[in-house]
């Protein structure tokens, strides 16, 4: 820990002198490069990006870092025989700017304005102000930095348009001297990446939630053209103490990437459309609806509730999808959907320890592999597949009894095939097949396969 303490001292001592020189870029963009890789648990440490190792620095960004990993790591060990390690998506270079940008900061007596008793809370002082970053950049990003601060971020979306994403924000507190304590930064490296940083000094002596900053951040995008979707190239928050919510998005905003990281706060999503999203939070719910082709929902010690669409695209890898909770509950609906109505290929991890996970796949199409596993220690299993579903199923637990329901669906083609289903039961396992049987007595083969495992509680599979 004495070596994450300096590491953040000199992490956040770099920035501020960079608020204050005006000529200090707070990120290196070519270690950017490898913003995606974040994503990945295994990576190695030389391969993070410097975004990763600041943050790490940066108290509860520690402890994040290790129990998410530490969960991510149990589970692989978890999945080491009966799951494939998963391929990533590719990776993904930003250009240079000849010119990066300057910063500019907010300190104690400039911001823009301030208020005595402030409507939005019961502190005695407030005051707020703005920053304006280009949506066209390739990453967008908002940072927190220090101790004793604490808030909210909302992502909405503005009924105007604009060449600019605005970032609005306002601060409460119990007095003068906890506002000198912070410092509000406009930063930007040299790969088109723009953010705002919020910095407050490390922990020293006991932390007060009453003695704390309060601040409320909005980040609002612009709205598109008639008839088409906003683009965001990239959008990352790492912000312990806040909680994050993003309004309705999916249809009039569309992300390459975004990736949202809290602690010891929830992650509320009424709606977002990505090709790749991470939502990672530790002492929080994540919930709401998501929509992309490579998803990641993450929790310590807390819940995970989603609607999620699956978009695979013809000819390309697998989309996959990663929803994992350490002491909660995992709990989804899926739709998986391909761009050529048949075929399709998708990959389903959902898994917990101490909490139940129940997954329903409401719809996929004809002719789709699915590779499922639904896992969990002291908690119920529950899995439900499609109509179209063919392939094979597997069910265990040590403790308890494994249940599979046969519905009585109708031929998804329409052409009046009959529904196959084999069971095998061996003890509390049982594994089988479903398929669709022609009238001449042939099926299609299938390699989907999905797999319901758990230790101290029952599994239901509804086929």
């Amino acid at each position: 820990m004495a070596q994450a303490s300096d590491h953040y001292h000199h992490a956040c001592s770099n920035l501020e002198k960079g608020c204050e020189s005006q000529n200090q870029p707070f990120l290196e963009g070519q270690d950017l490069y490898h913003a995606q890789q974040r994503l990945a648990p295994h990576w190695q440490e030389s391969n993070r990006p410097t975004i990763k190792k600041i943050l790490v620095a940066c108290g509860k960004g520690l402890v994040l870092g290790l129990a998410l990993s530490a969960l991510l790591h149990s589970w692989r060990l978890f999945h080491k025989h009966t799951r494939a390690r998963p391929s990533l998506p590719p990776k993904v270079a930003f250009p240079v700017p000849e010119d990066p940008p300057q910063l500019q900061c907010v300190h104690s007596q400039n911001w823009t304005d301030y208020f005595d008793q402030p409507t939005w809370s019961t502190e005695p002082y407030g005051a707020a102000t703005s920053f304006s970053l280009p949506v066209d950049a390739d990453l967008l990003y908002l940072l927190s930095c220090g101790t004793n601060q604490l808030g909210n971020l909302k992502i909405t979306q503005s009924n105007k348009e604009s060449d600019v994403v605005d970032v609005d924000i306002r601060v409460a507190y119990q007095s003068e001297d906890f506002l000198d304590s912070a410092t509000v930064c406009l930063t930007g490296g040299g790969e088109n990446e723009y953010g705002v940083s919020i910095l407050t000094p490390p922990h020293r002596g006991h932390w007060s939630h009453r003695l704390s900053l309060h601040f409320d951040m909005e980040l609002v995008l612009p709205a598109a053209k008639e008839g088409s979707a906003l683009g965001i190239k990239g959008l990352a928050t790492h912000l312990p103490a806040y909680s994050q919510g993003v309004t309705d998005l999916s249809e009039t905003v569309s992300f390459g990437r975004i990736l949202l990281a809290s602690a010891d706060g929830r992650i509320t999503v009424d709606s977002v459309a990505a090709g790749l999203g991470s939502f990672k939070t530790v002492n929080g719910d994540i919930s709401g609806h998501f929509e992309g082709e490579f998803l990641k929902l993450v929790t310590v010690n807390g819940n995970v509730d989603a609607t999620v669409t699956l978009l695979n695209h013809e000819g390309t890898r697998p989309s996959k999808l990663m929803m994992r909770s350490a002491n909660g509950h995992v709990a989804s609906e899926i739709a998986l959907i391909s761009d050529a109505n048949a075929g399709g290929k998708f990959d389903v991890d959902a898994t917990s320890t101490n909490g139940f996970v129940d997954l329903a796949f409401t719809e996929s199409p004809v002719g789709s592999v699915l590779k499922a596993v639904a896992a969990t220690t002291n908690g119920e299993v529950k899995v439900a597949v499609p109509s179209t579903f063919e392939g094979s199923y597997f069910g265990s637990t040590l403790v308890g009894k494994v249940f599979v329901m046969e519905r009585d669906v109708e031929d998804p083609e329409g052409k009046g095939r009959r529904r196959e289903i084999v069971k095998n039961r061996l003890g509390n396992r049982v594994e089988g097949t479903v398929y669709w049987v022609e009238s001449d007595g042939s099926h299609e083969e299938n390699e989907s396969l999905v797999k319901a495992i758990t230790t101290t509680s029952s599994v239901n599979l509804v086929i």
